[in-house]
């Protein structure tokens, strides 16, 4: 080979490895702060990243506790302490598209870790701590912010630096080393006091930026410094700055019910959760609140959802009547976009539509963006209205877990429900009825098996189809049941969904509750009866046209 054609081929591969390390450079994330924001009621201005999202976090975990002093038995909702403290001190959360995120807290009470020798405590025990801690006196000086900022961050630890050139409006600036990928800023501002003369105050806050591991770490910071603090500023407190939407409020049932302090926080506690999140609106019913950052082209859904989500709610009580009283706001929070429902919710449910999540006691709906106004409309109604029975059922029954067939079948049952001219209705759901018509043809629509499913068989991973079969055989058992059952002569299956709701309550065991429901049936008769009334078009027909539902009356105090 010449030397000519080496120094060619050389020259080559150098000119290729430039142009690759350039594009690779221009391609590789930024971090920017170049959009400004304002928090009123965090009394903030600052610069996040542009084209950035704010995005919620997820209510504290609930732990449900079985306590006994001899006979008698009592049960209580307890919280992880830390993710508690967390959440009480959080202000927003903004994410960009490259995945970089910005957490904001204001730095108010110190975390009492000496306080809670258990992994969880009751909300009564947790706000005892916390108030007996937010009245020792705190200066926050450096071993105070390095507590604070390694509770709060879950750093295993925080190595502190006061930033020597602080940037204008703000009083003092920490930095911390954190994990890696992650950095932490401590601010001091001064704030005059409400009253001309009153005295200045200082107030502490705490930016967290977590970085998309391509991120050039240096660069990063680069930018925290000169976009991101420079930015902050005071301004004007408002406090009360979350309202109900107008745009979106629903009046037809709101406040027609006397309710428990208990239910009024909760309702409160909720609504204040997107205090600072501009985009976010909440609107509320008798028994739901709605969490949404959905836009005004999505009015005539929402609305008309609110309208219609207590029929649903009364059509619920008609036949499984709450076994004691209800303190808690049912949650309904619904995504404007399908990467914000996924981010949410996480990787393990990004396959989901929408879910009730007992442990967060939020239900929550993902957006679908195909198909036209009255596809979409269908979808996300059928999607609450699902979702909307296991939220009841989980309340209604203090958290006690029905089996699978029950509670699936319910959730089926009346997600195709209507409600037209003040009368709430429950047809037969087509696409059931197709699988149902194939399983029964295939000889796989087995009852028996179905009553005793575990949740792995019912869920099955990775075989969708078998999944969807399953949901199909659930709805059609309780669709028989509860429309067609007690039309036969005689009714000999009329009352299983009753003795079944009994024996649930008594139990706590959704298997001994289904034993219990069908105690002295022949299943073998039972499957024979079910298939002869789905093949009957006059079964069917009698069964379509018995509405079981009485008239909600909007009048009534409930």
């Amino acid at each position: 080979m010449s030397s000519r054609l080496m120094r060619i081929i050389v020259s080559g591969v150098l000119c290729l490895l430039t142009v690759v390390a350039i594009t690779t450079a221009e391609n590789r994330p930024e971090l920017k702060f170049l959009k400004s924001i304002e928090l009123p009621s965090a009394g903030l201005r600052f610069t996040i990243m542009p084209e950035s999202r704010e995005t919620p976090i997820q209510p504290p975990q609930v732990f449900r506790y079985t306590f006994s002093q001899g006979e008698k038995k009592w049960n209580v909702d307890m919280y992880s302490p830390i993710v508690l403290w967390q959440t009480s001190q959080y202000l927003g959360r903004w994410v960009d598209q490259r995945s970089n995120t910005l957490v904001l807290a204001k730095i108010t009470t110190p975390f009492p870790a000496e306080k809670f020798q258990q992994q969880h405590v009751s909300r009564e025990n947790y706000d005892k701590a916390i108030a007996d801690a937010g009245n020792a006196i705190i200066e926050w000086n450096d071993d105070d912010l390095v507590k604070w900022v390694t509770a709060f961050s879950g750093a295993d630890k925080a190595v502190i630096q006061t930033v020597q050139r602080p940037p204008p409006h703000v009083k003092t600036v920490k930095s911390f080393q954190l994990s890696p990928g992650m950095l932490g800023y401590a601010f001091c501002i001064s704030r005059p006091g409400p009253a001309v003369g009153s005295p200045i105050t200082s107030e502490w806050y705490f930016a967290m930026i977590i970085l998309n591991p391509k991120v050039d770490f240096e660069k990063a910071q680069k930018s925290v410094n000169s976009q991101f603090l420079p930015s902050i500023s005071a301004i004007k407190i408002i406090q009360k700055q979350t309202t109900a939407s107008s745009a979106f409020q629903a009046a037809a049932f709101a406040g027609k019910k006397q309710r428990s302090p208990e239910f009024l926080a909760s309702r409160k506690q909720v609504a204040d959760s997107i205090t600072n999140m501009k985009d976010w609106w909440y609107a509320e019913t008798d028994n739901y609140i709605f969490l949404s950052n959905m836009k005004s082209k999505h009015r005539v859904i929402i609305k008309e959802l609110q309208e219609h989500i207590e029929y649903l709610r009364d059509a619920f009580e008609q036949f499984m009547p709450p076994r004691k009283e209800i303190t808690a706001v049912s949650v309904i929070r619904a995504f404007a976009s399908q990467d914000e429902y996924v981010a949410y919710v996480g990787k393990e449910h990004e396959w989901s539509g929408g879910l009730w999540s007992p442990t967060h006691k939020e239900l929550v709906i993902r957006p679908i963006e195909w198909g036209g106004s009255k596809i979409q409309r269908n979808w996300f109604f059928q999607c609450v209205y699902h979702e909307a029975f296991h939220q009841y059922i989980f309340y209604a029954f203090d958290q006690k877990r029905p089996a699978l067939w029950f509670n699936e079948g319910h959730a089926e049952f009346y997600s195709p429900a209507t409600v037209n001219q003040r009368k709430f209705s429950v047809l037969e759901d087509p696409q059931n009825v197709k699988l149902l018509e194939e399983m029964i043809a295939g000889n796989t629509a087995d009852i028996n098996k179905l009553l005793h499913m575990t949740r792995e068989e019912f869920y099955i991973a990775n075989d969708k189809e078998t999944r969807r079969r399953n949901y199909a055989l659930a709805w059609a058992v309780v669709y028989y049941l509860r429309k067609g059952a007690g039309l036969e002569t005689p009714p000999k299956y009329a009352n299983i969904l009753d003795k079944y709701s009994e024996a649930l309550w008594a139990t706590g065991d959704g298997e001994k509750a289904t034993e219990t429901a069908f105690e002295g049936i022949d299943l073998k008769i039972f499957q024979k009866d079910f298939v002869t009334f789905w093949f009957s078009q006059r079964k069917r027909g009698a069964a379509l046209r018995n509405n079981i539902f009485k008239a909600y009356n909007t009048s009534a105090n409930k």
